[in-house]
């Protein structure tokens, strides 16, 4: 595992133009693994047994209990604040793992009086770094995804890669017959074709009213508006069940 993260922090130096093998970035690498190692051993011991089959309820006051360092309302209020949500002590919620919550600032503060606070910085700095690193690999770069995929032996097969982009190419059809399905019921069509009654009507009624068109050219506008029409279909493939089930 460790060389797993060794690889992806080196392929980020490599990324961000820093030649390979270079020695202050090799340092830092290795530091960043043992800071790493560090806090990822205390949170597997905080998990164990922490666990809970159904869901408890605890308030955010209740996580904020004793000298937490962590103020889980004001983060949570801040991180909502785009959309004008915030919390208080009485905000109540839900999770299997209630007991690793309360643990998690009793974690943060054993580290801040174990080391100064550069250092300090440093191991939270590189920690939650590596965990966006491990989340989005796939997402970051080529390199960066094939070296997660191999550390995770997640190699697809082609019929894996067939059904990936099958799925891709079809995902807007089906997502479209869906639509179409669920809300272009009876009521929707006649109340779009009154609708387009209206149109024509208004359209036609225009046409009557402009003096600068000649004769000809307000028919031609008046066959255009006739021949005006709105289809309810869907492509071929969804009438197709054989192929949506392979889909």
């Amino acid at each position: 595992y460790e060389q797993y993260i060794s690889k992806l922090f080196q392929q980020l130096g490599l990324e961000a133009g820093i030649p390979f093998g270079d020695s202050e970035l090799n340092e830092r690498i290795k530091q960043a693994v043992n800071d790493i190692r560090l806090v990822g051993m205390e949170i597997y011991r905080m998990k164990q047994n922490a666990y809970s089959r159904s869901p408890e309820k605890i308030s955010l006051g209740q996580l904020n209990k004793g000298e937490s360092v962590f103020d889980w309302k004001g983060l949570l209020s801040h991180y909502f604040n785009k959309v004008d949500l915030s919390f208080d002590d009485g905000y109540f919620v839900y999770s299997t793992y209630v007991k690793y919550l309360k643990q998690v600032p009793e974690l943060i503060k054993k580290l801040q009086k174990a080391y100064s606070k550069p250092v300090f910085n440093r191991i939270m700095n590189n920690y939650m770094l590596w965990n966006t690193m491990d989340a989005y690999a796939w997402h970051l770069s080529y390199e960066m995804a094939a070296i997660q995929q191999w550390h995770y032996t997640n190699l697809d097969t082609d019929l894996q890669t067939d059904c990936l982009i099958f799925t891709h190419e079809l995902f807007g059809t089906v997502l479209g017959a869906i639509f179409v399905e669920n809300h272009l019921h009876g009521d929707a069509v006649n109340h779009t074709k009154t609708m387009l009654t209206h149109l024509k009507s208004s359209a036609y009624e225009q046409i009557e009213k402009t003096k600068w068109m000649d004769y000809d050219t307000k028919k031609k506008l008046e066959r255009r508006i006739e021949n005006l029409e709105i289809k309810y279909t869907v492509p071929d493939i969804m009438t197709n069940e054989a192929k949506l089930d392979y889909a």
